[in-house]
């Protein structure tokens, strides 16, 4: 069974833990961002020196791609789980998750000339 958000099990120290929790929290932020397109909140989240690569197969992003892309995004639910935290060194963690989301449709135009972008 997938382990979601809050349910992990406990780290071996308090440490650990602190760190768990607070990756968790900015995920959780980054995500809630997303879905409100709220530029600022997810601006604040990402460094500098961001570079993203989305499964659409159109490569890396930077910060300012990402955030300019926001607008245009489709993401009015998700789910978190899967989460782990992934030790690389004594001060270099990682983490990982899964987040499947949900879109709505995108509406059809309905004015002549206008061309839609969705095929479905």
């Amino acid at each position: 069974m997938p382990t979601k958000f809050g349910e992990s099990k406990p780290a071996g120290t308090s440490a650990d833990s602190s760190l768990k929790d607070m990756f968790e929290a900015k995920i959780k932020a980054e995500w809630e961002a997303i879905k409100n397109k709220d530029k600022k909140a997810y601006g604040d989240l990402l460094a500098d020196d961001y570079q993203g690569v989305e499964v659409d197969g159109r490569g890396e992003r930077t910060k300012i791609q990402v955030l300019n892309e926001l607008v245009d995004g489709n993401v009015f639910n998700y789910t978190l789980w899967g989460y782990k935290l992934i030790p690389l060194g004594r001060t270099l963690p990682s983490s990982s998750m899964k987040a499947p989301c949900s879109s709505r449709p995108r509406p059809k135009c309905a004015t002549p000339g206008c061309t839609s972008l969705n095929s479905g």
